[in-house]
């Protein structure tokens, strides 16, 4: 038994950390948004992953919840509709407002409705002042973000 034990205990060390790396990426990976209530920076272009597309942070207007250098997970296709406390993204060129240097524009929704246009969602940088002086219709949103991955 000694001897089965003395070249196998390498292994389970091994074992035990993989799964000690997999829970730590676990957690920070699928860190949820919503808990956090810190408004939006903007994105770079995308990465592709399996579930949707990650997008890189430049900005801090949403800032502690998204640092600049985050990535942001937005999943293919946008058929959730905004909620209020989530974090979406959307083109802010379709608004005609200058945007040098982003692609888009991830901010937390802090009002839904709907008019004769359609939905609507207001939406605020957690860490702006003011709500943004537009609504966010369909046409311009993007999604809701699943999650993110933080390199702090």
């Amino acid at each position: 038994m000694r001897e089965y034990l003395k070249y196998n205990i390498p292994y389970f060390l091994g074992v035990v950390i993989v799964l000690a790396a997999i829970t730590f990426a676990a957690i920070h990976v699928y860190k949820p948004l919503s808990a956090q209530t810190p408004p939006a920076p903007q994105l770079s272009t995308p990465v592709s992953i399996s579930l949707g597309e990650m997008y890189q942070v430049k900005g801090n207007s949403m800032f502690p919840a998204l640092l600049p250098g985050d990535f942001v997970i937005l999943p293919w296709g946008n058929w959730l509709k905004p909620q209020v406390g989530k974090i979406i993204a959307f083109n802010m060129w379709q608004i005609n407002l200058p945007t040098p240097g982003f692609d888009f524009t991830v901010h937390r929704v802090i009002e839904t409705g709907e008019d004769k246009d359609g939905w609507w969602a207001r939406t605020k940088g957690d860490n702006m002042p003011e709500a943004d002086p537009f609504l966010v219709r369909q046409m311009n949103y993007i999604g809701m973000t699943w999650g993110r991955v933080s390199i702090w």
